[in-house]
């Protein structure tokens, strides 16, 4: 009997990061069948979390269950708030953070302002698109 090789992408979950308002975007791609458990992308809309702490707790459990971390921001959604607390919740806990900075970021050369010098860190690894990313 022949014996597939393991598919290294089948046990995949990202957790994805970004401002609020892109929720729709990362709700799509998990409806297409990516493996995003980020939870908080089901309560993004105005007044849908009723408990922050609650929220802030989902959060570190969800970044610590992933097998990486999806980053995504453009020129208009700096500054990231609490997507910096995620990405240092994920450079803890050891999980590889997959960066797609848009098109429209510049980047100052030594503080990667306005993102952060953060984005050097050997975790981290840059994407042209989030199809990319989420490809890995």
């Amino acid at each position: 009997m022949i014996q597939r090789a393991p598919d290294p992408l089948a046990d995949r979950r990202l957790y994805v990061c970004s401002r609020a308002h892109h929720a729709a975007m990362w709700k799509t791609a998990r409806a297409a069948g990516v493996p995003i458990i980020a939870s908080w992308i089901d309560e993004a809309g105005a007044g849908n979390t009723e408990d922050f702490g609650v929220l802030w707790e989902r959060i570190r459990q969800d970044v610590s269950a992933a097998t990486h971390v999806v980053v995504f921001a453009c020129t208009a959604d700096f500054t990231l708030k609490g997507a910096l607390v995620e990405v240092g919740m994920a450079i803890a806990a050891g999980k590889p953070i997959r960066l797609v900075l848009a098109r429209d970021v510049a980047l100052e050369p030594r503080s990667c302002r306005p993102i952060g010098s953060w984005i050097n860190h050997p975790l981290v690894k840059r994407f042209e698109s989030i199809e990319a990313a989420l490809a890995g």
